[in-house]
């Protein structure tokens, strides 16, 4: 049983007692909040634990749980499941990932946080249970065949559509999602989830001023948990709302403390040297540096990163397609001897929801005075409005009771004789009520791709990425809030505004506009010179004879060869689709 230990070490440490083992892999990061062993005893009660784990409520269970001051967060989840078993572990808020051996129960306790932060891949096989927080160690060490999952590789080519939260490309190998635990005994696994979003409490408060308080400390704690204790920070700064909170609380807590501020990371090129002119995201960006003393860099995706994205193995190693622009970060941030990059990424699936659903919402709720003057106030006939409200509900309601729609893209690259063995529906719609737009959102696959994405590729440059608007004391505050508070007229995201207008600049904190034409242009410029470089790659030298059944290799040519002729500044439609196939066809471990 493998897992990645996040102190550094010299060797890999090995606990065992038939019949379960744990090994640590030693990795560049270093986690000394606080500092500690990736393993956890209990000799008396029998127990054992690893993992990768990160607690925002320690303290509230040191004194619960009466444990010495030095105590591990690992050490605390042992002493919580001791007390009161696996369903005291619903109690644990942070970042987590890990197992416990309960020897006496013959029984091994798996656990991923709220969202999944930390990566877990397993497999059951044989009666023997094998897992690992890096995708490349259970595939390579595990011992199992590594056989492409049919109906995986056609949800992976498709467009339209995303792997499931449990699933691998390699039959066998699974994800545990986040908000799930299993329980591995004799029998085999055991899954099922633990935390609900869409049951979190209503949050009912009398002024638009209290509700943007309640938002903002919570954030500031959710921020204040998530800086180590000795490391160098990197924070994300895209002059977005989000990026923009998160690196300006992470600022202020640094500076109270005597320390130096984040070093903030940009996916926008430099500005043009010499020019007095700025562009419009340039503008945004500068203005928070000028307010908070930012030292930032200017960072965007190279031809080579495009290369170096498309040569990963999917089959072993997870991947979004944001990693391009992310390539140039982690490399930046390992030569600064940064190890903790803050990012406030996540943001607006729910802590600063624009509002969609607003009109569904008075109109199901009867508030049908706001729901006018709402209308009205995005220009917008009452009438006209409720109508297409009413027929956008009747649509969905018509397909079923969760609103799933069937059938997949037909625009993939799958070869057209290719068929999986069973065909999944595709991803859900976007409720038009929101807290099911939420809920939905959060639970869609683009935020565990990314962040396992991030996490594997991050690890390889000796950095941990922290997601402090997907904390979940933060989450279940905003999942409470009436809709009235994400969408006001006009204005969208408006208590996240509203929370945050004190310490970010006006131009941040009420910017209707986060167009970023100049990273844009920039990206695309790089893609089409990577044109060339994506041709010569193995997929097309030397297609894998395994995957290339799978994939139409004339037509993403076609769309390769399409692409290097596209119009400057537009994206090519296919780039996301196009991506996956010749990652598929250059695999090298199946």
């Amino acid at each position: 049983m493998l897992a990645h230990a996040t102190s550094v070490r010299e060797d890999p440490e090995i606990w065992a007692d038939a019949p379960a083992r744990f090994g640590l892999r030693p990795l560049l990061v270093d986690n000394a909040d606080p500092a500690g062993e990736a393993i956890a005893i209990d000799y008396e009660a029998q127990l054992a634990a690893i993992g990768d784990v990160r607690l925002d409520n320690r303290e509230d269970l040191r004194r619960e749980l009466d444990a010495p001051a030095g105590s591990t967060d690992l050490t605390l989840v042992l002493a919580l499941y001791r007390k009161s078993s696996r369903a005291g572990l619903d109690r644990l808020y942070g970042d987590y990932a890990f197992v416990i051996w309960d020897a006496p129960a013959k029984t091994a306790i798996c656990m991923r946080d709220h969202i999944g932060i930390a990566p877990f891949y397993y497999s059951w096989h044989d009666g023997r249970l094998v897992f690992s927080s890096q995708l490349e160690a259970l595939a390579l060490g595990s011992g199992m065949p590594r056989v492409p999952d049919r109906a995986s590789v056609a949800d992976f080519l498709d467009d339209m559509s995303k792997l499931p939260l449990d699933r691998t490309l390699l039959r066998g190998l699974r994800r545990l999602p986040g908000a799930h635990r299993m329980a591995v005994g004799a029998d085999g696994p055991n899954v099922e989830r633990w935390w609900f979003p869409q049951r979190c409490a209503p949050v009912r408060l009398s002024s638009d001023a209290d509700y943007a308080r309640g938002l903002r400390e919570r954030l500031e704690d959710a921020v204040r948990a998530r800086i180590p204790r000795h490391d160098a920070i990197g924070a994300h700064l895209t002059g977005g709302l989000d990026s923009s909170s998160v690196a300006t609380i992470a600022a202020r807590d640094l500076r109270a403390e005597g320390r130096p501020t984040p070093r903030c990371f940009a996916w926008q090129p430099p500005p043009a040297p010499g020019s007095s002119e700025l562009g419009h995201e340039h503008r945004i960006i500068e203005s928070i540096v000028q307010a908070d003393g930012f030292d930032v860099r200017y960072l965007s995706p190279e031809a080579c990163d495009f290369v170096e994205c498309l040569s990963i193995d999917p089959f072993v190693r997870p991947y979004d397609s944001a990693l391009t622009h992310e390539l140039g970060v982690m490399r930046a941030a390992q030569d600064n001897g940064i190890r903790v990059i803050l990012s406030g990424w996540g943001g607006d699936e729910c802590v600063s929801f624009n509002g969609r659903g607003t009109f569904a919402a008075l109109l199901l709720t009867g508030r049908l005075p706001q729901f006018a003057q709402t209308a009205r106030s995005v220009g917008r006939n009452p009438v006209r409005t409720a109508a297409a409200t009413l027929k956008e509900l009747a649509r969905a309601s018509a397909v079923d009771a969760t609103s799933f729609l069937p059938g997949r893209s037909a625009r993939g690259f799958r070869n057209r004789w290719f068929r999986p063995w069973h065909m999944r529906g595709g991803p859900p719609t976007i409720e038009r009520r929101p807290l099911r737009v939420r809920v939905a959102l959060l639970e869609r696959g683009h935020i565990q791709s990314r962040i396992e994405c991030w996490a594997d590729s991050g690890a390889r440059h000796g950095i941990a990425y922290r997601y402090p608007l997907l904390d979940r004391r933060l989450l279940e505050y905003a999942l409470g809030l009436p809709i009235e508070q994400f969408r006001r007229g006009k204005t969208n995201r408006y208590v996240m505004r509203n929370a945050v207008s004190t310490i970010l600049p006006e131009k941040i904190a009420w910017n209707p506009d986060k167009s970023e034409p100049v990273r844009v242009e920039r990206y695309i410029g790089a893609l089409t010179k990577a044109m060339d470089e994506i041709g010569a790659l193995p997929a097309f030298t030397e297609p894998n004879p395994v995957t290339e059944k799978f994939v139409d290799v004339a037509r993403v040519e076609a769309a390769l060869h399409a692409g290097s002729q596209a119009i400057p500044g537009k994206r090519p439609p296919w780039i996301f689709g196009a991506s996956r196939a010749v990652q598929l066809l250059g695999a090298r471990s199946v």
